[in-house]
């Protein structure tokens, strides 16, 4: 019996087109999201739910995730049509939320709302503080005082701050950004008001340090003090000669070099958010790296724009933990795994996190990507990588054509991002699952305004909880008035999952298994089993 994965025929599968694998990973949690939202819609609001734009939008996404397009190594037509294909799935789970949000919100009673309202949703399935970012005017009417901050029904105040906008057109709209408690599975309306602004927290000036003498940090600790880091967070680039599927090769470790900085800056500094922006320079190629530290999180936002024209080169993302007796843990479907910190090319998911001793005790460093699946670990060197320039289906033993025109991988315009967490215990204590969730899914939000309604400010429809059960899906049966909620024990040890749904009069304990997988019919008023993954 097989035991554990079923590794490493090609080990460049997990980083060829990064583009394809972005687009993959969008699709995923835009459906999963939509379902969601869907789902509690039609709970006692009457909102019809898709199920044939989900089922259509899912088999499209299964479909691409073919092992030859899903690993990059088709041809260069085909990923035209993948994009083509990957793209409607994700028009279809756009257009369906926002058609959710809507019936849910217009159902809510606002008419003491003086402007301007933001109904403001919570996918996930428990209780949290995010971020929630849209675009609105600063100052409508251009009255003497404009918008200030946001505020509950009970006046209690939220800071917001108005970011640069995303347009080169003069007097474009700011993005607004701010912090918020939400419910589980649920919303809240805030109101956008203007007056006296809140006094912002003060930031961890402490949890982690700029380079002053190159590009990347220096230096990241973890909330009692301990350094995590070793040496600088910076970028390292790698000769990579292999073809797409890189036959035959176990680890890039052939260094070529390290861009160079350009500039480092603190371009935006408010009550919200600070980013410092450096760029790097290498051969024909641009690096921006903007660093955000959120006052309200203790996680470090990576997001990198990289234009890059380089072939033939992997550039990585290098982090130099400083804990020994390292040992490295990765997100792989249906569980978490240990595997050996020998510098060799693995696949994640999600994270990967480097567990070690600090004096003695146990620390975790995490880190947690929104659509990259390649990483290795030497001791405690961690890479990943940010791209990797390879042809497009080309197979051993063919060489590159001389004076060719066909088209290399991930070129021009890419833009990866990252978290850094860290923290002491092991990596289980950093509930890495549930940081992931998070950090790949801020707030949804409807610009909305005064009107009537039968329904209160603030509402959550499904709660699960503790924080050690993962809710892979939330969605209506495949037969019948019941929804679906699926669940997967995380942490490796046995325990009680509450399931509340309040408008189907559902408040359950679910016992799991370590790492066990459960399907939940919920019916209306109390009823609640477990069926099988088709439902049965």
């Amino acid at each position: 019996m097989i035991t554990t994965e079923l590794q490493h025929h090609a080990r460049g599968c997990y980083s060829a087109y990064g583009e394809g694998k972005q687009q993959n990973r969008r699709a995923e949690r835009l459906l999963g999201q939509a379902e969601t939202i869907s789902t509690v819609a039609g709970l006692d609001h009457g909102h019809d739910y898709p199920k044939e734009d989900y089922k259509t939008g899912w088999k499209k996404v299964t479909f691409n995730q073919f092992h030859d397009l899903m690993a990059g190594t088709a041809i260069y037509a085909a990923y035209q049509e993948s994009r083509d294909s990957l793209g409607w799935a994700c028009e279809t789970a756009h257009t369906n939320r926002v058609e959710a949000l809507e019936s849910i919100a217009r159902r809510v009673d606002t008419s003491a709302v003086k402007e301007s309202a933001k109904f403001l949703f919570n996918p996930l399935p428990w209780p949290r503080k995010t971020l929630v970012e849209f675009y609105a005017a600063r100052n409508p009417g251009n009255t003497p005082t404009p918008f200030t901050h946001l505020e509950a029904k009970d006046k209690k105040k939220i800071a917001v701050q108005w970011r640069p906008p995303e347009s080169m057109t003069m007097g474009g709209e700011p993005k607004l950004s701010a912090w918020v408690d939400l419910p589980a599975c649920g919303y809240r309306v805030l109101e956008l008001v203007r007056g006296t602004a809140p006094d912002p927290q003060p930031y961890n000036q402490e949890l982690f340090t700029v380079s002053d003498r190159g590009f990347g940090i220096s230096s990241l600790k973890t909330v009692d003090g301990k350094e995590m880091l070793a040496g600088s967070i910076g970028l390292i680039v790698i000769a990579d000669s292999s073809d797409t599927w890189s036959h035959g090769v176990a680890k890039f470790r052939q260094e070529i070099g390290r861009p160079q900085l350009i500039s480092s800056g603190v371009v935006e500094n408010g009550p919200v958010v600070r980013v410092t922006r450096q760029r790097a320079k290498w051969n024909s190629s641009e690096i921006v790296m903007d660093i955000l530290h959120y006052r309200e999180s203790d996680a470090v936002q990576l997001r990198f724009v990289i234009d890059w024209h380089e072939r033939e080169q992997i550039l990585k993302l290098e982090i130099p933990t400083a804990v020994a007796s390292p040992r490295v843990f990765a997100k792989v479907p249906g569980a978490a795994i240990e595997r050996k910190v020998n510098g060799e090319e693995e696949p994640y998911q999600d994270w990967v996190a480097v567990q070690g001793k600090i004096a003695g005790e146990d620390y975790t460093f995490g880190l947690i990507n929104d659509s990259t699946y390649s990483y290795d670990c030497l001791d405690g060197l961690l890479r990943t990588i940010l791209i990797r320039s390879a042809p497009f289906a080309r197979h051993d033993p063919h060489l590159v054509p001389h004076n060719d025109n066909n088209a290399w991988q991930d070129q021009g315009r890419q833009e990866r991002r990252f978290w850094l967490v860290s923290g002491k215990g092991p990596f289980t204590a950093l509930e890495l699952d549930r940081l992931a969730e998070e950090m790949q899914t801020p707030a949804e939000y409807v610009q909305d305004s005064n009107h009537e309604g039968t329904e209160p400010w603030e509402r959550s429809f499904i709660n699960v909880s503790p924080t050690s059960v993962w809710v892979t899906a939330i969605k209506r049966a495949e037969a019948g008035e019941g929804i679906v909620v699926r669940l997967q024990e995380r942490a490796g040890r046995a325990s009680q999952a509450s399931v509340d749904v309040p408008a189907m009069e559902v408040s359950r304990k679910v016992s799991l298994r370590p790492w066990e997988i459960k399907t939940l019919l919920v019916e209306p008023r109390g009823a609640l089993r477990e069926v099988n993954l088709l439902e049965r």
